[in-house]
């Protein structure tokens, strides 16, 4: 699935406001119900939807980004849109702060590891640098989607199928919960052939316990560790790693991601949501 197909010029609208968060899912829901890919369904059919979700944590996940979504059983395809808010609005978001630009997505309910791998990729692309200052300055809905595809559409898109070509393990371990959930957001947005996570402890963790060693560590707090592990194509392990540098900065200089790399010599089956 690429993006470009799923991203709605019907449902892209620059520079608006509401008055609240429910006359943003209002006015989403109207967007979307007038899309093909909804051809039938009624706005207030896609609002309850939005309102169901949002009952189950908000949608505004920080930094003045939302990215309301559902599930509905009568859409034929996904319906993603976006809208901008540049004096901010209140969307009762995680860290509190107004949101200025949502993404929509109105997803099948059959497609549920399209719909997260659709999540994290857009999640991805609105944390790149300036793409977030470009959508608020976007005069129309031309602007605002070439200014977000630059950035969302990457080399995955084009590549073989992963029959065409060998295969790559990638090993990401992460310290911390923030770390493991920016790396599994980058990671989930690749075309990967199987994802797994693995909790793990430090080796500081076991030599703590450890008679001969205890003296060295007096805080007996345990750090959270997590790895994540990823089957994809050899072609795109240069773009997953530019993709977590994106994220992080360089890796060679951060304290908290380890990456690892290696060939696979066999490869069958795979793992899904």
């Amino acid at each position: 699935m690429h993006l470009r197909d799923v991203l709605r010029d019907e449902c892209l609208v620059p520079n608006q406001s509401f008055s609240s968060k429910d006359a943003a899912l209002q006015s989403i829901a109207r967007l979307a119900a007038a899309s093909p890919a909804l051809a039938g369904t009624k706005p207030e059919a896609v609002l309850k939807e939005l309102r169901s979700r949002e009952e189950l944590g908000s949608t505004g996940f920080g930094d003045g980004i939302a990215i309301p979504h559902c599930r509905m059983a009568k859409a034929k395809d996904f319906v993603v849109g976006m809208i901008t808010v540049p004096d901010g609005m209140d969307f009762a978001a995680l860290d509190g702060a107004p949101v200025r630009v949502l993404v929509f997505i109105i997803a099948p309910d059959t497609a549920t590891d399209q719909h997260i791998r659709l999540l994290s990729r857009i999640s991805e692309a609105l944390g790149a640098p300036g793409v977030f200052a470009g959508l608020l300055s976007a005069p129309d809905a031309k602007t605002l989607r070439a200014v977000f595809l630059r950035t969302a559409e990457t080399a995955e898109d084009t590549a073989p199928e992963p029959e065409a070509e060998p295969s790559a393990l990638l090993h990401v371990l992460a310290r911390g919960e923030e770390t493991f959930g920016d790396a599994l957001s980058v990671l989930n947005s690749v075309d990967h052939g199987g994802l797994a996570v693995v909790d793990c402890d430090s080796g500081a963790q076991y030599l703590r316990r450890m008679p001969l060693f205890c003296a060295f560590w007096a805080d007996t707090s345990e750090e959270v560790y997590r790895m994540v592990v990823v089957v994809l194509r050899k072609s795109l392990v240069n773009e997953t790693i530019r993709r977590l540098e994106r994220r992080f900065g360089r890796l060679d200089k951060c304290p908290d991601l380890l990456v690892t790399v290696q060939d696979l010599l066999f490869c069958a089956g795979g793992l899904t949501a």
